[in-house]
């Protein structure tokens, strides 16, 4: 279900948030080659004209998202990976740091959700 959300986006463009400055809080421990852990590390990217954050939230933590890194009012929305379900949250104004919460479990029982911010009018 997930090729429809990923496919629908040129990825070669995609920057990397790798600062946090994005994802403010919530974005779990870091893998390295020296450290184990990294199973709950939020993997994020965002576009280079700052109008499409997306993250992949792996264990349900609540993330803190800075909307004020977009050039207008933001839609946000959780895309379940198992069924291929949006559920949008509505839009909110790019003039704060907001925290998010995953929808709750999936069938299956899992917590990973895709989380998408949109800012598609400045």
């Amino acid at each position: 279900f997930g090729q429809e959300v990923f496919s629908s986006h040129n990825w070669v463009e995609f920057v990397p948030e790798r600062s946090h400055r994005w994802v403010a809080s919530g974005y779990g421990t870091r893998n390295s080659l020296t450290q184990s852990g990294g199973d709950d590390y939020v993997t994020a990217a965002y576009t280079p004209d700052s109008k499409l954050l997306m993250a992949y939230i792996p264990t349900g933590n609540a993330i803190a998202v800075d909307l004020r890194r977009f050039p207008g009012e933001v839609e946000v929305k959780w895309f379940d990976l198992t069924n291929g379900v949006y559920s949008r949250l509505g839009r909110f104004p790019n003039s704060s740091v907001r925290q998010f919460a995953i929808p709750g479990n999936h069938g299956d029982s899992d917590r990973d959700w895709v989380f998408i911010a949109d800012s598609p009018h400045p």
